[in-house]
C-alpha cells in the first residue's frame, strides 16, 4: 500500500468526511480535512498537500471554484472531485481546469483508491524527472566551471605581471636609495587596485555559480549591462559585438542568477556558430521588453541560422551537433528546465532571415 505525505479533503457531508478521513489516514501520514471551502483553502495555503479531494456541491463556494483558486496558486496541484451530479456542465468545467480524475457518487473505497495510486505514480515520475533534471544541470555547471577557472587564470595574468612590474621598480628603488614619498603613493594606489580588480574577478565568478535560494527582484537594463560585460571580459572572444536594446525600468522578479547562466550559455551558443561558419564580423543583438503580464527577452544572431531538422531536437538532453569534445549537449536543455521549470516562462529557438532568435517569456511577479 502506498504512504503518502499529505491529502486534504473537502466534504461537507460530515458522516461522509469522517468515513473518507479513517480510510485516508491509512494510505497518509497526515489528513487535513475540512467541511467547506474557506477553511480548506486555508489548509491548503498552510499545509500545501500533495492531493486534494474534494466534493464538488458545497454552501458558499462549490469545489470547482475552490479548484480554480488553488490551480492559480498551483497549476500542477493534483485535484480529484467527487459529485452526486453526473451533468455534463460539471465535467467539462474539470477537464477545463486538467482536474486528475471524476468520481461519481456513491464512492467506492477502491476505486477512489485506484486514482490515489494513479495520481501517486504520476508525483514520484515528476520528483525523479527533477532529480535527474538537477544532476544535469549540476553536470552541466561543473563543464562550465572547468572552463571558468581558465578564465579567471587568464584575467588575472595581466595584473599580477603589473604588480610584478610595481614591485620589480620598487626594488629598483630600494637598491639606488631613490625611494621617496610619492613613490610609495603611488605604489600603493596601484598595486591596491589591481588587487581590487582580481577580488571583484573573484567575486563575479562566484556569484555566477552561487545558486539563487529565493526569487529577488532585479533591474533587466542592469542586469544585462552585467551579464554582457561578465561575457565580454571572461570570454574575450575576437570580433564580438553585443548590442542591448532594453527600456528603463523594466523590472523581474525571479531568480537572477540562473537566468544568466542562461544568457551566457545563449551567447556563447551564438558565438560558435559564427565561428563555425566562418563569419568574421559577430554581432549579438539584444531586445528586452514587456507587457502587462510577461517580460519579453529576444537574443538575435546573425550566424547563418540552423538546419530546420536540427532546430526541433535542440532542447533534447544530451542532443549536441558538436564534436564530442566541444559539447556535451546539455547546454540548452538546462537552459529549458531553468526558464521553463525555475521560472515557469518559455524558451524557444526560430530561424530568421540570416541566423537565429532565440526567444524567451517569462512571466511578471511581485517581489
Amino acid at each position: 500500500m502506498i504512504k503518502l505525505d499529505s491529502i486534504l479533503i473537502v466534504e461537507d457531508d460530515l458522516l461522509a468526511l469522517e468515513s473518507l478521513e479513517v480510510f485516508l489516514s491509512k494510505i497518509s501520514k497526515n489528513v487535513y480535512a475540512a467541511n467547506n471551502a474557506n477553511d480548506a483553502l486555508q489548509l491548503y495555503y498552510e499545509h500545501k498537500p500533495q492531493i486534494i479531494i474534494s466534493d464538488i456541491n458545497m454552501p458558499s463556494i462549490n469545489g470547482i471554484e475552490m479548484s480554480k483558486q488553488i490551480k492559480k496558486d498551483n497549476p500542477d496541484q493534483p485535484i480529484i472531485l467527487i459529485s452526486a451530479n453526473t451533468e455534463s456542465e460539471y465535467i467539462i468545467q474539470a477537464v477545463d481546469l486538467n482536474i486528475d480524475a471524476y468520481i461519481i457518487k456513491p464512492i467506492l473505497v477502491n476505486k477512489l483508491y485506484d486514482k490515489i495510486v494513479s495520481i501517486y505514480e504520476k508525483i514520484r515520475l515528476k520528483e525523479e524527472i527533477k532529480i535527474q533534471q538537477k544532476i544535469i544541470i549540476q553536470s552541466e555547471k561543473m563543464v562550465s566551471m572547468g572552463e571558468m577557472i581558465g578564465n579567471i587564470a587568464h584575467q588575472w595574468r595581466q595584473p599580477l605581471n603589473a604588480l610584478s612590474s610595481l614591485i620589480t621598480n620598487l626594488n629598483i628603488k630600494y637598491d639606488s636609495e631613490n625611494l621617496d614619498p610619492e613613490f610609495f603613493k603611488v605604489f600603493f594606489t596601484k598595486s591596491d587596485n589591481l588587487i581590487q580588480k582580481m577580488s571583484e574577478t573573484i567575486d563575479d565568478f562566484r556569484n555566477f555559480f552561487n545558486p539563487d535560494k529565493a526569487k529577488q527582484e532585479f533591474d533587466l537594463k542592469i542586469f544585462f549591462s552585467d551579464t554582457i560585460d561578465f561575457f565580454i571580459n571572461t570570454y574575450r572572444f575576437p570580433n564580438l559585438k553585443i548590442n542591448l536594446i532594453c527600456d528603463a525600468d523594466i523590472k523581474l522578479v525571479s531568480f537572477k542568477n540562473e537566468l544568466m547562466q542562461v544568457i551566457i550559455n545563449i551567447f556563447k551558443n551564438s558565438y560558435d556558430a559564427y565561428e563555425d561558419n566562418k563569419i568574421d564580423d559577430k554581432r549579438i543583438d539584444v531586445l528586452v521588453s514587456e507587457n502587462s503580464d510577461n517580460v519579453l527577452i529576444n537574443i538575435i544572431d546573425f550566424a547563418g541560422g540552423i538546419d530546420e531538422e536540427i532546430i526541433k531536437r535542440v532542447f533534447e538532453p544530451y542532443f549536441t551537433t558538436k564534436y564530442k569534445s566541444d559539447g556535451t549537449g546539455i547546454g540548452l536543455y538546462m537552459s529549458k528546465m531553468i526558464i521553463e521549470n525555475s521560472m515557469e516562462g518559455n524558451i524557444n529557438l526560430v530561424n530568421s532571415e540570416n541566423g537565429v532568435v532565440t526567444e524567451i517569456i517569462i512571466p511578471k511577479l511581485k517581489a
